[in-house]
């Protein structure tokens, strides 16, 4: 990926600080991870237990680690979501976001994920950032348009969680492309 150490993931925005995820994190991520109405829209479905969040986060941070940026978001002293790059192929990766309920509404997401499209398409030097939701996620499809991507795809009943298939919207966005 040519980083070095963690401090080469280290993005700063005017309020944000992303920094990358550590197992610790796990414990207050645990409230957004197990929360289903959070988690509605989320590839896999809400954490069950403290130990389940636990090992959720600790294995993508092993399993991936050569294939993926993982961030945590820290606003105002406090770790409020995750943003990551993930799924490294031929210089395209997907990008992912989740904010805690108590700090949705203020633009967190955006920002986060703004900072991270710039870091992917700068210091990675990526040719394409893709997104994947859910057809119902309004909002994600609203920041997604806002951050320039477009939309390129409705893929049919392509994705199972828990025995239920659902839809999903492709979101792309090249490096080429203009940004706001």
């Amino acid at each position: 990926m040519g980083l070095q150490k963690p401090d080469d993931l280290i993005i700063k925005t005017e309020r944000l600080t992303l920094r990358p995820r550590v197992k610790a994190d796990a414990d207050v991520l645990h409230a957004s991870f197990s929360d289903p109405e959070l988690m509605k829209y989320w590839s896999r479905p809400p954490t069950t237990s403290l130990e389940e969040t636990r090992t959720y986060v600790t294995n993508n941070l092993e399993r991936n680690v050569d294939l993926c940026c993982l961030w945590s978001i820290d606003y105002e002293g406090s770790l409020a979501g995750t943003v990551d790059l993930f799924g490294w192929h031929d210089d395209m990766m997907e990008l992912g976001y989740l904010v805690a309920k108590q700090h949705q509404g203020k633009g967190l997401s955006y920002e986060a994920a703004k900072a991270v499209v710039d870091f992917g398409f700068g210091k990675l030097d990526l040719h394409r950032i893709e997104a994947q939701l859910h057809p119902d996620n309004a909002a994600s499809s609203g920041l997604l348009e806002k951050l320039g991507f477009q939309r390129e795809g409705h893929l049919r009943l392509n994705y199972c969680i828990e025995g239920t298939y659902s839809d999903t919207l492709i979101y792309g966005l090249l490096a080429s492309d203009p940004r706001p």
